[in-house]
């Protein structure tokens, strides 16, 4: 009975996660641009409180159903799409760090960078693993 209700609760619990995850990154994301407006309005640390506990809690008894996945080829859009957010993160590390100066640039390309061929290394990686 206990084994079930788990089960059962994890399974409900999943989607709301990825929904609190996802509105707790962009809240945060617009924290940082905004200089802490969004935290005097409502306090982050306690949304991410229910985001830690509703992964928690949709993490218990999950079962891994492991079934072959067809993965698509990739295009040519996969990696303009990859280089515009490589392009996004590397902006989003120069804007928290433009305060340091020349070294800034240096570390906001490197991001971009390391993001961009982490992606490709991932996308190409899954692209060959499901043969």
């Amino acid at each position: 009975m206990v084994k079930g209700f788990v089960s059962e609760l994890s399974e409900v619990l999943r989607d709301p996660f990825l929904s609190l995850l996802t509105l707790y990154l962009v809240l945060l994301l617009l924290d940082t641009f905004w200089d802490g407006k969004v935290n005097s309005a409502l306090n982050l640390n306690y949304l991410l409180v229910f985001v830690i506990a509703t992964g928690i809690l949709s993490m218990l008894k999950r079962k891994d159903i492991k079934e072959p996945v067809k993965s698509e080829p990739v295009t040519k859009s996969d990696y303009i799409f990859i280089a515009a957010m490589s392009i996004l993160g590397a902006f989003l590390v120069w804007y928290k760090i433009q305060n340091l100066g020349t070294i800034a640039y240096v570390v906001s390309f490197l991001a971009g960078l390391l993001i961009f061929l982490l992606s490709v290394v991932i996308l190409e990686e899954d692209e060959d693993g499901s043969d």
